[in-house]
């Protein structure tokens, strides 16, 4: 009994070191588990986690993704997960897309062991499932028996007896129901732990997202005080900071301001961007750290300042590609958010080796998903004359298509995988 008081007092006296830390100083996160710069550098893939966390100064690793919340191939529908290259072997027969993952579990440990914080990201640029209350209630069990503290599922964890940090919401399906739910469950299931949890979302730039809102039945509307963190997705849409006309980023330090101002807690906001040129469906989207020291000196002077949180990158393997005069991009973000100004006039973003970063959309994998931007092959009338849902991407075997109430908005499988018309979803071509 001794000995679990102790462990409670040191992994509580750990968080709250973390966020007095994280009061007043700005974080770096990155997303990690996608290799999705794989196809671009075959020879170079995502580095493990544990390289992670020795080599780079990410405060915040985001694992990527829990991609089918209640699988039809796996017993007793528990979710499915993808993490690329990095593991790919079943927990069992019965759970074929359910992953054991050794090496991400001592990773896990390690970066925690220097203080980095690892959460585990649901959703993606993927067809997973859609929630109501009730499955919400299911899923927060299983995720909390999988990922966090709960021991109705020990046999199957993939990451075996690695506790993460907290939970990631990247949901880009456009439907809103039962995250509220799910996020209020969470939170009761912490209440029952040893610990405290992160919970953070990605939410689209326009505002409000259609996924997580805020609006009416969305979690960030019913339960937004409950998140610590929103990795607002400044890319591969119109409101990204290349566009000052259109850069919204006051608009969710305001959300900010007032959840906090009203339940006395709330998120931080943070400014999401793409590592690499390749990082995102466009290079417009990119910024050099030079454009980002300089964004970040406009975001101190801007109202509701204090509720900045700081810089999302996707991710760690668009990172490993980028490469700029023998420093690593998130290197350079680092240092922005320490007070040091970038040095590195002339010097053009360029992958290992020297060559410049691809830029080719269908050679990536964002977290962006759904984009109402759509490639010249496929027009933005494709769904005018069609039902609400999911639809092949005729010009490409990796990409789907979402129809919204008339509207085109088109996305990419994960590296590796292509769309498969009769799931619904994305797979392997095997």
């Amino acid at each position: 009994m001794e000995i679990k008081v102790a462990c409670v007092i040191f992994q509580l006296l750990v968080f709250t070191y973390f966020v007095q830390n994280s009061v007043g100083k700005n974080l770096l996160v990155s997303y990690w588990g996608q290799n999705s710069a794989g196809v671009a550098y075959p020879d170079n893939p995502e580095d493990e986690l544990d390289q992670i966390c020795q080599e780079r100064q990410y405060d915040v690793i985001v694992i990527a993704f829990v991609v089918t919340f209640f699988s039809t191939v796996n017993k007793d529908l528990m979710p499915e997960v993808n993490f690329a290259n990095h593991c790919y072997e079943p927990v069992s027969s019965d759970y074929p897309k359910l992953y054991g993952c050794p090496e991400i579990e001592s990773g896990i440990k390690a970066c925690q062991k220097v203080g980095t914080k690892v959460l585990i990201s649901l959703g993606g640029a993927t067809g997973y499932n859609v929630l109501d209350d009730q499955k919400a209630d299911i899923l927060a069990q299983n995720l909390w028996d999988l990922f966090l503290e709960g021991t109705g599922q020990e046999d199957i964890r993939p990451f075996g007896s690695a506790i993460l940090d907290g939970i990631d919401l990247d949901i880009e399906d456009h439907l809103s129901g039962g995250y509220a739910q799910l996020v209020k469950k969470l939170r009761e299931l912490e209440a029952t732990g040893t610990k405290p949890y992160l919970m953070t979302g990605a939410p689209q730039c326009p505002y409000p997202d259609l996924s997580l809102g805020p609006g009416s039945g969305t979690a960030l509307e019913e339960q937004g005080d409950k998140f610590d963190h929103l990795y607002v997705q400044f890319y591969n849409n119109y409101c990204y900071p290349g566009d000052p006309t259109s850069f919204n980023l006051d608009t969710w330090l305001q959300f900010a301001a007032v959840t906090q101002a009203e339940y006395g807690s709330g998120p931080k906001i943070f400014v999401g961007l793409p590592a690499a040129t390749g990082g995102s469906g466009d290079p417009k989207y990119y910024m050099t750290p030079e454009e980002v020291s300089d964004l970040y000196q406009n975001i101190q002077t801007m109202n509701n300042s204090d509720y900045f949180g700081g810089f999302m990158l996707w991710d760690a393997a668009w990172d490993q590609q980028n490469t700029i005069a023998g420093q690593m991009y998130s290197d350079y973000i680092a240092d922005i958010i320490s007070g040091e100004t970038p040095t590195t006039p002339g010097i053009s973003s360029t992958a290992s080796g020297g060559t410049t970063v691809p830029t080719t959309a269908a050679t990536t994998q964002t977290t962006s998903g759904f984009s109402s931007t759509v490639p010249p092959t496929v027009g933005p009338d494709f769904c005018d004359d069609k039902e609400d849902g999911f639809y092949a991407d005729p010009t490409d075997p990796s990409g789907y298509i979402r129809c919204v109430g008339g509207i085109t908005y088109f996305a990419e499988c994960p590296d590796g995988l292509v769309w498969v018309e009769e799931e619904l979803s994305c797979d392997y071509p095997q």
